[in-house]
């Protein structure tokens, strides 16, 4: 901070400013709702450089009559979705831990797009091109194609367990992702997003839905390295239940396109990973 800036801030101070820290729980493009202590307060405005996501630990600072929530303290690990005052994670098996590695992972599936001209495993791995967010495993969803004519795609829903919801309820949904092709760089492109989707009996899976999905989609860069963060739209405020569901699963897309012709010979195949970590659903109101 420049000497100007904090002259001024302790002007307005009175050089008496505080410091709390709080969790969110709720947000939108300029203030955040926190929990501090038992209760909740609102109407934050956080610093452009804070990216806010449910659960993070924030810290607030008084200036005066004002509090600005001024980001998350260094060294804090993103939300793992227990927090006190956010809804536990009723994902099964959300970091993908519970699978021996080289298995489809406990507690998911998968609806493989039949439209679709590429093909594509998903497994549970200890990835080598970057660390899991939690503990030692991630899913992973591998394409591989080998040089040729043609553009090939593939669209590749993996759904959790199924959540009860109830009218008038507002979820929110997010994970953790990265990326990483190789040999060689050139002819990909994918696409990774996450989905609410929404259902009236238990037992329905995708795409037999009650109601259109939720969706985000997050186009990656050639080499996305390390995890990002993929969330629906609103999701500080949530996503209202639809009409009709009582029942909602997230999904994590996974769509690639590759040019065949840009891929270079002699070399017997091209490849790209997706990874998923770290899944988090949350009743937000």
């Amino acid at each position: 901070m420049n000497s100007g800036l904090s002259r001024a801030l302790d002007e307005l101070a009175g050089d008496r400013s505080t410091l709390r820290s709080g969790i969110v729980v709720r947000f939108d493009s300029s203030r955040l709702t926190v929990r501090v202590g038992e209760s909740e307060q609102s109407d934050f405005p956080y610093l452009q450089s804070y990216a806010p996501a449910l659960g993070d630990t924030v810290l607030l600072q008084q200036y005066g009559s004002t509090w600005l929530c001024i980001g998350t303290p260094a060294g804090m690990p993103p939300t793992t979705g227990d927090e006190p005052g956010i809804d536990q994670n009723p994902i099964a098996n959300p970091s993908f831990e519970e699978s021996s590695t080289g298995v489809f992972p406990a507690g998911w599936a998968v609806y493989h797009d039949p439209l679709t001209t590429a093909t594509t495993t998903i497994t549970t791995e200890a990835p080598p091109d970057i660390p899991p967010v939690d503990g030692s495993k991630a899913c992973q969803v591998k394409s591989t194609v080998t040089p040729g004519a043609g553009v090939v795609f593939s669209n590749d829903y993996l759904y959790s367990s199924p959540i009860p919801v109830q009218a008038g309820q507002r979820w929110s949904a997010d994970a953790m992702m990265a990326g990483y092709r190789a040999n060689p760089p050139d002819g990909w492109v994918a696409y990774a997003g996450v989905l609410l989707s929404w259902y009236d009996e238990q037992a329905d899976v995708y795409p037999n839905t009650v109601a259109t999905n939720s969706l985000s989609m997050f186009a990656l860069a050639p080499l996305t390295l390390p995890w990002v963060r993929v969330q629906p739209p609103g999701v500080g405020g949530g996503i209202e239940v639809p009409s009709g569901a009582t029942w909602m699963r997230v999904i994590l897309l996974t769509n690639f396109v590759v040019n065949k012709a840009a891929l270079v010979e002699p070399l017997a195949a091209s490849y790209f990973n997706i990874y998923w970590d770290r899944v988090a659903a949350r009743r937000v109101s």
